[in-house]
């Protein structure tokens, strides 16, 4: 340990020592560290992190396959036969959207929000944070003068007034108590006719009981529903889909409405996501393709200094110095490097996550839950390990077997370099070459899957309700 702590302060030294290489060093990792930990940041946000709903992994959207159409919404009475006839879903739940005036107290204002069918929120797997949900008999026609408000638009219409539950407020000229508050969070909206899920924060201001009358029950041509199924422990999602298969061919047989329409099921994560998958790991593959350049770059920056100090390696290898304990001091050496470069790294990343979740794009799920937690923090410290090895290991290879005798011959200060370490330096310069043309193709292909993103993203918005 001793020597341990010897070779770190002699490592501090050295790159004390050398402050312009040091400097380029730390801000090239820097760069590539800070970009790699705000996209995965993204990444984790998005994609990676639980969502807040029990058991979610269990949770699908339903939709009915249109010839020549794709996913669309599903009619009323559609629904209630998959309801009826499947075994595989502990619950099914519709929902769509819905706008209210409020008026009374303060300035009118127009709300977006969502009607909930029964048993919505269980087959989401959340509950209000304050109050209750909705129970059965208010979904019943003329009994659900009830409403769930979103707690963004509690927070702001009523300062947080816990208070509100069981009061009564006006909507669209007609009294509803409030039984309850939603916690923050994202839930399915409503969904749109491009066959797209909504969860536009915007759109979560209520929730209102959905009711069927028996007319409207048995609708197979108005395709206006969203339909969410959570499936039953130890189902997977392809028994369900089996299932759902078999029903809709059943039900194609049996109405003329249904001809040529299949049921689609797909993971809930696969709506909150969307197509900003591709996106997404496109773009973390091209930072990490920035840090591969940054990283080669470093090594030989790392190489050309340390054969300014073959000399000194020299001695300290004829004082005894074995080539392990050389090799251990240039790797203390990189790690003090991959620590500077990892602690700046992480300072941009901060201020590159807050200017990205300035952009905020309303139809781009939890993208403003970006943030450096924990598990962010950990993939910066993996990787800036992984860098360390990648930048440091190899050069310290190369510096610890040096020419005793040519490099300690009278008057010769310092030797040139080995055929190893030229052959090492072209391999970098390729590897550098090679990693820009795939940073330039990944570049391109980003461009044309962000123009994709986007057109979904502007699909998303609402058409028609």
């Amino acid at each position: 340990m001793q020597t341990f702590w010897q070779d770190t302060r002699y490592g501090a030294r050295m790159l004390l020592k050398h402050p312009g290489v040091t400097a380029i060093a730390v801000i090239t990792l820097a760069l590539g560290i800070g970009a790699n930990t705000a996209i995965f940041s993204v990444v984790s946000a998005v994609m990676l992190r639980p969502l807040p709903y029990n058991n979610p992994d269990r949770l699908v959207a339903l939709w009915e396959s249109a010839p020549e159409r794709g996913p669309r919404r599903a009619t009323p009475a559609n629904f209630f036969d998959w309801k009826k006839q499947n075994t595989t879903f502990a619950d099914m739940a519709p929902f769509g959207f819905s706008t209210m005036t409020l008026t009374g107290e303060g300035e009118p204002e127009q709300m977006m929000g969502t009607r909930a069918g029964s048993g919505f929120f269980a087959v989401v797997g959340i509950q209000p944070t304050l109050g209750r949900s909705f129970l059965p008999e208010e979904h019943e026609p003329g009994k659900g003068n009830v409403v769930i408000l979103g707690h963004d638009f509690w927070q702001r219409r009523y300062a947080g007034n816990r208070e509100i539950v069981n009061k009564a407020i006006t909507l669209d000229g007609n009294s509803y108590t409030v039984v309850g508050v939603m916690p923050a969070g994202i839930y399915p909206g409503w969904a749109t006719t491009s066959g797209k899920i909504s969860f536009d924060p915007n759109e979560q201001q209520f929730w209102l009981p959905m009711s069927f009358n028996a007319q409207w029950a048995g609708n197979r041509n108005a395709h206006v529903l969203g339909v969410l199924g959570r499936l039953k422990e130890n189902v997977t999602i392809d028994q369900a889909r089996a299932e759902m298969n078999t029903i809709g061919t059943r039900l194609e047989q049996e109405y003329a409405a249904n001809k040529g329409e299949g049921i689609i099921v797909n993971p809930f994560m696969n709506e909150v996501v969307g197509n900003v998958r591709p996106a997404l790991f496109t773009l973390l593959g091209s930072v990490g393709v920035v840090l591969l350049i940054a990283c080669a770059n470093i090594a030989g920056l790392l190489l050309a200094q340390h054969a300014t100090r073959s000399k000194e390696v020299a001695i300290r290898a004829a004082l005894g110095a074995g080539r392990g304990r050389l090799m251990r001091q240039f790797v203390i050496e990189g790690l003090l490097l991959s620590l500077l470069g990892t602690t700046a790294g992480v300072l941009l990343a901060g201020l590159s996550i807050d200017a990205i979740v300035k952009l905020d794009p309303a139809r781009f799920p939890r993208f403003n839950q970006t943030k450096l937690d924990l598990p962010v923090l950990g993939f910066t410290v993996l990787l800036s390990l992984v860098t360390c090895l990648l930048f440091g290991l190899i050069p310290a290879w190369q510096a610890s077997k040096p020419d005793l005798q040519s490099t300690l011959e009278q008057g010769r200060r310092v030797s040139g370099p080995g055929v190893g370490r030229q052959r090492f330096r072209q391999l970098l310069v390729v590897f550098q070459i090679s990693m820009a043309v795939v940073l330039v193709t990944s570049a391109g292909l980003l461009v044309r899957v962000i123009g994709d993103c986007c057109k979904w993203i502007q699909a998303s918005g609402r058409k028609e309700f």
